[in-house]
């Protein structure tokens, strides 16, 4: 297999994957009413860690890349990582990243598949567990458990994001810190953190307060008093598969034909048609072009 196909192989698992986590996603948010119910005790351990919060990432693709690296592998073998990509001829840095999907999908699909059922160890677990290991390898296993969960929390919303307002939450940030007062409301729907988490949303809200912007604070509160999943893409699924693609870099470049059979192999589709299909991709495309 060569290093394209071994890449665009990792995409298409990247995207199953993905729908197999988004598929339970939902189905856990319609049983809680619209909301993402988390258990008291997975609250509980996220609130009392000591580290940054996670709306403070969205503004920064890099940084959610890192966040979600650092669930698998020690920081300074990320420094490692980085170096060594530095340093490589740049006809091998796509092998190399090519084989790092490979690895990384292959722990990503190792991960427990009832994720959403938060299995939470007994009390009798837990004190067994602190007797039994070290004060350093337990900090260590707070700070992986604070990357999951964060990882984890980054990714519900930015699928629900996409398939709720057709963009993602580091687009919809983006967008709002560019003076978008809509993307602003419709980040805030999503998750309400953003508010004392991002500092451009923190001074926002503090102006409209003090300026007596009443009827923006007025349309503020009407999205949050929406459900946290609209109705607005008929595909969520679809949306989802277009994204990855996007963002790999195959979704403009791919071929009809072969777009066509790729979103039926997914099952994300149910037509026949090239022109259908093209649609479908153009007015994703044209939502993303409004983005500078």
């Amino acid at each position: 297999m060569t290093v394209n196909e071994l890449s665009f192989q990792n995409t298409k698992d990247v995207i199953r994957e993905s729908l197999f986590r988004f598929s339970d996603l939902f189905v856990h948010i319609h049983k809680h009413k619209g909301s993402l119910v988390l258990p008291r005790e997975l609250i509980n351990h996220y609130t009392n860690v000591e580290q940054p919060p996670w709306a403070s990432y969205y503004e920064s693709q890099e940084k959610m890349d890192t966040i979600a690296l650092l669930v698998f592998i020690e920081p300074e073998d990320v420094a490692s990582m980085a170096k060594e990509l530095r340093s490589l001829p740049s006809e091998e840095v796509q092998e190399y990243k090519a084989e790092l999907e490979s690895q990384y999908l292959d722990m990503f699909k190792d991960m427990d598949e009832t994720e959403l059922d938060f299995d939470i160890p007994s009390a009798k677990e837990i004190k067994e567990y602190q007797k039994t290991t070290s004060l350093e390898q337990q900090q260590k296993d707070i700070l992986t458990a604070y990357f999951l969960f964060t990882t984890f929390i980054l990714q519900t919303y930015q699928f629900i994001a996409l398939v709720t307002h057709g963009r993602s939450m580091h687009d919809l940030v983006r967008l709002a810190m560019e003076g978008d007062d809509i993307a602003f409301c419709q980040a805030v729907q999503i998750d309400r953190t953003l508010l004392f988490a991002n500092p451009y949303f923190q001074k926002r809200l503090t102006l409209l307060q003090l300026k007596g912007k009443q009827s923006q604070l007025d349309e503020l509160a009407r999205f949050m008093k929406h459900k946290l999943y609209g109705e607005k893409y008929d595909s969520p699924e679809l949306w989802i598969a277009f994204s990855i693609l996007n963002r790999t870099g195959y979704l403009k470049s791919m071929p009809l034909d072969d777009l066509l059979d790729l979103c039926l192999d997914l099952n994300v589709y149910s037509g026949n048609n090239t022109k259908a299909i093209g649609k479908q991709r153009s007015k994703f495309l044209k939502r993303q072009r409004l983005l500078k």
